[in-house]
């Protein structure tokens, strides 16, 4: 019985207009997402590349900090000199770090602009956030059509569209009771009825995401390899638990009213709560009860503490015998506890910043569709998630960049080895060159397929739990149902 009805589903819709006409949008929407990421794509990694070459360069030879100084010294001395960095060089480096571009911002790249996609980083200095990528904050504004944004604001609208009247519109039409007169199990009717609205929708879903899948195959400027795949369709699968979810609430909303009208009603109000209300006011929520200070705050109080070191050693002298040890140790304490007062205050500050944007995702999770959007970033390693990793990664290289320069300078029996965040200790390192085939250049590492999955499968417990739950109450508000 639960296959007669299921096909008579598949075919009421199918002859439906309207469905068609929401495949043929879907479908659409989803080769339009492809071809836009593509080009979107190909344009950031070209912008990132320039990036990365700039800063290689620079890695080579500092013509902005050193490498300028030894310019202009030749200029006087007419004696040539060697286009290399010395220790003494990378000291005082700062280097411009960029994120590099996710592939999968056609899964999730909704808040790509608003988000830093680079650090700035030195030798001594906690990282700072940084953005390079052409941006026009106008743009913003507008729709961006990815995956995510697709399923919570059209395929799933869709759905409530196809399912608000699954139990109540058939109770007006009479078929309802007519089905029940037959001796066919209440059970038997809504297995049915799902399975047939979940396969309908599924079907232009698949049909979106193989087209896509063709589309990037066909670029030169996308690679797809095999990890790049299973986390599509490990998108793919989360996506159609979406889809479950959405069905199951007009099942429930259906089974609870005596009108398909007070269902529409209803399941649009649940729609408009739980993908766009709880997802956007969990920021104004946050921002409002976990206040953290403006840069300009941090700056003042980073001025103030170093101001209070009343005991901290401002002079600098020279004798015939270049800086007395005194003097430079003296300094370097000095400058060693300035740069430890901005270190601390930055660093909490930065973690002030991931901190209150970790508790409106939680807030924001509240709702299912919050937990999918936050699915599709993890998945996809952009937003938020993407730009953690990418900033815990710089902090990393920053220790290792900090390893390889005192051990340069440690190997150089000629360097006093007195290093500190200003230029007058640059005299008191080593003046050897660097091959700069040594020098550590930093490299993102994506998350594999195995990580997002140990990371997101909570998630996914909680989506699934959702569409259990949702499916318990649907069925137990229709055997109580009254269809006359």
């Amino acid at each position: 019985m639960i296959k007669i009805i299921f096909i008579k589903e598949l075919q009421s819709c199918l002859l439906n207009r309207s469905m068609l006409f929401t495949w043929a949008l879907i479908t659409g929407l989803f080769i339009l997402n492809a071809s836009v990421s593509v080009i979107q794509y190909r344009d950031r990694v070209r912008e990132h590349e320039t990036i990365v070459l700039k800063n290689n360069q620079k890695l080579a030879f500092d013509a902005a900090g050193g490498g300028a100084n030894k310019e202009v010294q030749s200029l006087f001395t007419g004696e040539p000199y060697e286009k290399v960095n010395s220790v003494s060089d990378m000291v005082l480096l700062k280097q411009k770090l960029s994120s590099p571009p996710s592939p999968f911002t056609f899964i999730s790249g909704s808040v790509e602009g608003l988000v830093p996609d680079g650090a700035g980083m030195n030798l001594f200095e906690e990282p700072e956030f940084a953005s390079f990528a052409r941006f026009n904050p106008y743009m913003n504004s507008y729709f961006s059509i990815d995956y995510t944004n697709l399923m919570i604001y059209i395929i799933s609208f869709f759905c409530i569209c196809f399912s608000y009247n699954a139990f109540s519109g058939e109770k007006e039409d009479g078929t309802l009771r007519l089905m029940l007169s037959n001796s066919v199990s209440r059970a038997s009717i809504i297995i049915a009825k799902f399975l047939g609205l979940l396969t309908v929708f599924l079907i232009p879903l698949l049909l979106g995401f193989m087209i896509s899948c063709l589309i990037f195959e066909l670029s030169p400027a996308l690679e797809m390899g095999v990890a790049e795949y299973a986390k599509t369709g490990y998108f793919f699968f989360v996506s159609a638990l979406l889809i479950c979810l959405t069905l199951l609430t007009g099942f429930v909303v259906s089974a609870l009213t005596q009108r398909s009208y007070v269902s529409l009603i209803v399941c649009l109000v649940c729609w408009a709560v739980m993908a766009i209300i709880i997802p956007n006011v969990s920021w104004i929520v946050t921002a409002q009860t976990d206040k953290i200070p403006a840069e300009s705050a941090v700056y003042l109080e980073e001025a103030q503490q170093k101001r209070d070191l009343k005991d901290c050693y401002t002079g600098w002298r020279m004798d015939a015998n270049g800086v007395p040890e005194e003097v430079a140790l003296a300094r370097k304490a000095c400058i060693d506890r300035q740069t430890a007062i901005h270190n601390s205050l930055w660093r909490e500050y930065h973690n002030q910043q991931f901190e209150q944007t970790r508790k409106a995702i939680l807030i924001s999770k509240v709702s299912p569709f919050g937990l999918f959007r936050f699915l599709g970033d993890k998945i996809a390693g952009t937003n938020y998630y993407g730009y953690a990793a990418f900033f815990e990664q710089v902090n990393n290289y920053q220790l290792n960049y900090q390893e390889y320069i005192i051990a340069k300078d440690q190997a150089d029996p000629e360097s006093r080895h007195l290093i500190w965040n200003e230029g007058l200790c640059t005299s008191l390192v080593s003046q050897q060159n660097i091959d700069p085939a040594d020098v550590p250049k930093f490299t993102m590492q994506p998350s594999s397929f195995r990580e997002v999955i140990a990371d997101s499968l909570g998630d996914v417990f909680i989506l699934c739990l959702w569409c259990i739950v949702l499916f318990a109450i649907s069925f137990i508000a229709f055997v109580k149902y009254d269809v006359r």
